[in-house]
């Protein structure tokens, strides 16, 4: 019998368990999506440290390093159980299959979305309160604040695209590792297409949680002697965070899981599971 699912066996095992996910009770699933957020807070933090610094590398290997610690965060939403507000977008499977109601597929992505900040932000108060952001004699700070700068200078459109193109690849990784029935099967077959989202600079919302929030606190705390050397941030700041950022990056990864990965697997399988 082969370890790896058809993709009519996933399909029914992802609806199983995208119902069993939406019957929870309220109390567990902020708890899975304040793991979620914890999680991806912590791959955030991973890569940021990883590409810090002068180094040799070239700018490509240098991504993909960076890329592949950052995948460490999927690996434990897979392996330790916790819920993401971009890989339940692929609830839209339940919608199509009308075991979910419209409602109750926007209840669970807002609620889970909260908790995903939430817990993102609780292991950023760690890193805060522990300075772990200033390591390096600065090299950390700046390395995060030139990923806030980044994020933070898209055009809404831009950022849009970049959160179609982060959730198409993290939702392809969640299906094709969903197909796997080992634990070394399922880390494996994610990894590379996160870490291409990664490389290719795409945008994903509960990533942002943590990084632009880090990004503003860094900017804002750092001396001012220190601050000044690194050049001017002006991007970095609230407005340019949720209408350039938070609002466009969010609906971009709802696209991509949804309408991108959710609605064409489901169609194209349809005559098999009826």
């Amino acid at each position: 019998m082969s370890s790896l699912k058809t993709p009519k066996e996933n399909l029914l095992k992802m609806l199983e368990s995208n119902i069993v996910k939406n019957t929870r009770p309220l109390k567990a699933s902020f708890i899975f999506g304040m793991f979620g957020g914890a999680f991806i807070a912590i791959a955030g933090l991973f890569y940021a440290m990883t590409i810090s610094g002068d180094t040799e590398i070239f700018y490509g290997a240098k991504k993909l390093m960076g890329a592949i610690t950052f995948t460490t965060g999927f690996v434990l939403v897979m392996t330790a159980g916790a819920d993401l507000y971009t890989s339940n977008t692929m609830m839209m499977t339940n919608v199509l299959r009308k075991s979910m109601t419209v409602s109750q597929f926007i209840k669970n992505l807002s609620f889970v979305y909260v908790a995903n900040f939430v817990g993102a932000l609780i292991f950023l108060a760690i890193i805060v309160l522990g300075k772990v952001h200033l390591q390096n004699n600065g090299q950390i700070a700046y390395t995060i604040l030139s990923i806030g700068s980044s994020k933070l200078s898209h055009t809404f459109v831009q950022a849009f695209i970049l959160g179609i193109g982060c959730n198409f690849l993290v939702c392809l990784a969640y299906w094709a590792s969903s197909a796997s029935a080992t634990a070394q099967g399922k880390i494996i077959t994610l990894i590379l297409p996160i870490a291409a989202f990664v490389v290719a600079g795409f945008e994903h919302s509960v990533a942002n949680m943590f990084l632009i929030p880090l990004a503003l606190i860094t900017k804002e705390t750092l001396p001012t002697e220190i601050l000044s050397t690194f050049g001017s941030y002006d991007y970095i700041n609230l407005k340019n965070a949720v209408f350039y950022n938070f609002i466009p990056v969010t609906l971009g990864n709802f696209v991509g899981g949804a309408l991108f990965v959710g609605l064409p697997y489901t169609i194209a399988l349809e005559s098999e599971i009826k």
